[in-house]
């Protein structure tokens, strides 16, 4: 993804993109 490089996007949604990945991972999000 274009802005996983990005610190400026790392850091603005760090919390919530990780929580999503994690539930993606889990299949909790379809």
């Amino acid at each position: 993804a274009k802005g996983q490089n990005n610190p400026m996007y790392g850091r603005h949604h760090s919390k919530e993109t990780k929580e999503k990945i994690s539930l993606s991972l889990k299949g909790d999000i379809k």
